[in-house]
């Protein structure tokens, strides 16, 4: 009887709490606590994007936005990717001693010893005999996507032939006589809904790639600053 009495006691104090807690929840008698709803999960599509034209590959990226019809576009890190990642690229400059102070030249006559010149890439990667593999190159930083991974446009960044530097007039480009700085480091890309492009950087322009090698990709401007707007186009 008595371990009755607990049980009953027990239990009546629990029903106590009980409702207790549904007051203080503003449940009315009878009503229970609906469950939540169960937290967005995201699973890799390794389908997506497709296959990559030119050889092409994407370094680290730095920005991703979704226009207006839904297309994906992403700002790239042509100067992130490594050497055995961008196997693909040729000789494009010399690496050498002038002055006592590792540089690149266009003429291996420049260097202190021109015997000692060393062809590199635009990433600064040795390329004594060419290219090393078939694949890859660097993508163009700015590259838009359909929803499916299919590449629409693509343009940018120090290793698009031509985009940096003079350009005829009403092609794209981006000249630093005109005032168009390209980042040291890409970071932030948005489209507005007119379609026009903004992105912006946060690396440090000393010259470098990612590996800490002078080439001729990096910016030298120092600390990026800069807001970049282009048509989409």
């Amino acid at each position: 009887m008595k371990l009755r009495k607990l049980k009953l006691s027990s239990l009546t104090a629990g029903s106590i709490l009980l409702a207790g807690m549904g007051i203080a929840l503003g449940l009315a008698p009878g009503q229970v606590l609906a469950k939540k709803p169960h937290a967005p999960t995201y699973e890799v599509d390794a389908s997506w994007p497709k296959s990559l034209p030119h050889q092409w590959i994407i370094g680290q990226v730095g920005g991703i936005a979704v226009d207006g019809d839904d297309n994906i576009w992403i700002l790239q890190r042509q100067r992130s990717l490594t050497n055995d990642e961008a196997w693909a690229t040729d000789a494009i400059e010399f690496e050498c001693e002038v002055g006592g102070t590792l540089t690149l030249v266009g003429d291996p006559s420049a260097c202190d010893d021109p015997t000692a010149a060393v062809p590199v890439d635009g990433l600064g990667n040795p390329r004594p005999d060419g290219p090393e593999a078939d694949c890859c190159v660097p993508a163009p930083a700015v590259m838009q996507f359909d929803k499916k991974g299919n590449v629409l446009r693509a343009w940018g960044g120090p290793a698009d032939p031509g985009f940096l530097g003079p350009h005829a007039p009403g092609t794209p480009g981006c000249d630093p006589a005109e005032g168009c700085q390209w980042p040291a480091g890409e970071h932030g890309i948005y489209v507005d809904h007119d379609g026009f492009v903004y992105i912006g950087g946060n690396g440090t322009g000393n010259g470098n790639c990612g590996a800490g090698n002078p080439c001729s990709y990096a910016g030298t401007h120092g600390a990026d600053s800069m807001l970049l707007k282009f048509s989409s186009d």
